[in-house]
């Protein structure tokens, strides 16, 4: 089985309500999903921190504004939108609606009761406190009919509605900013994708009208690059596990990631992680892995799993500047890498592939 593409992170999210369903646990270990207002939020098991998991629309036009608070009834300080669970499954945020249709057509000749198509804009409010967004487009998202939510209406008909986001960002964010409706990232200045970007409702437009898209255009907005895929298949999670802790490894798209996954596919090895006085833990790989790309000087981040030169593997806990290639990374906040991998003491690790039901 070929590595996973990060573009799959959708799939993860009905991974992860299967294993709440089979383990009887939820959220990131051992903790809660709550229902505050329209919105779901997931819990630490501490009850001090929190992520917004779902907005979940009524239904209503009128009611459009997804504003993201401070803090909840419990006290649980919001800091991110989307997170991820357990050993860091991913779960994106979405907007979901209480017994919603899922469009298969923009055709209403396909339907037996009477259709109409509107856009539904919702405008998202991002507070000063959030420091993390994460979300992705689901693997239909190259689905023309993608982006519409069938909502049924009192008559009997159904509305289908396409939802377009406009996002406002508190200046006091030191994280985020946002102009002309779209929310880029402070540091960088990259854009944060969206679950319902313009991009893609421009393409549903066109197909909603009849008109024909560039076959180039629509090919670079399709979030599958493999159309035979099967999302109820089987998937391969790579997992770095510590005595008191496991991350899970989202992997690079080069030959370095794509070799180390050969190798852990059948071997499991036990790495012994060093401090380098540089805000990365370093363990020499038990393989050969010879790099096909020069290595380039690079600036890492707390998360990034690095390949040096020398055939090691190194674990960000904080910035970083030097030569090495970016093989993957670990979705987790600054705090916790440095909780778990920062300090003088040697950790010990073990890699490893786990499999979803």
């Amino acid at each position: 089985m070929k590595k996973p593409n990060k573009k799959y992170t959708s799939i993860y999210v009905f991974m992860a309500v299967m294993l709440l369903i089979i383990l009887g646990c939820t959220g990131y270990n051992d903790s809660t999903y709550k229902d505050v207002g329209n919105y779901t939020l997931v819990v630490s098991k501490n009850g001090k921190h929190s992520f917004v998991f779902n907005y979940n629309w009524s239904g209503d036009p009128a009611d459009n504004v997804i504003a993201f608070p401070a803090t909840d009834g419990a006290k649980a300080e919001v800091e991110k939108v989307g997170g991820f669970i357990g050993i860091g499954v991913p779960c994106p945020f979405d907007i979901k609606v209480e017994n919603g249709v899922r469009c298969e057509s923009l055709n209403p000749d396909d339907y037996e009761f009477p259709v109409s198509f509107e856009d539904m804009l919702f405008e998202m409010k991002i507070g000063k406190d959030i420091s993390d967004f994460y979300s992705a487009l689901p693997v239909c998202a190259s689905s023309e009919a993608y982006g519409y939510t069938g909502v049924e209406q009192p008559d009997g008909s159904m509305i289908f509605y396409r939802f377009l986001v406009t996002v406002d960002c508190d200046p006091a964010n030191e994280t985020f900013y946002s102009k002309d409706g779209i929310l880029y990232v402070t540091k960088d200045n990259s854009k944060v994708e969206l679950p319902y970007e313009s991009t893609i409702a421009q393409l549903d437009s066109e197909a909603l009208n009849g008109s024909e898209t560039d076959s180039t255009e629509a090919e670079s907005m399709s979030v599958r690059e493999n159309e035979s895929y099967d999302p109820m298949e089987p998937m391969a999670v790579m997992v770095l596990s510590l005595d008191e802790r496991s991350f899970s490894v989202d992997l690079s798209d080069n030959p370095i990631a794509d070799g180390i996954w050969e190798k852990v596919k059948t071997d499991a090895p036990e790495l012994s992680f060093t401090d380098d006085g540089d805000s990365g833990k370093v363990a020499d790989l038990p393989w050969e892995i010879a790099p096909e790309n020069d290595f380039e000087e690079t600036t890492a981040e707390a998360g990034d799993v690095l390949f040096l030169n020398g055939n090691r593997i190194c674990i960000c806990y904080g910035e970083k500047t030097g030569n090495f290639i970016k093989i993957g990374e670990i979705y987790s906040s600054g705090e916790e890498m440095k909780e778990f991998f920062g300090g003088e003491d040697d950790v010990k690790g073990r890699l490893y592939l786990e499999w979803t039901e």
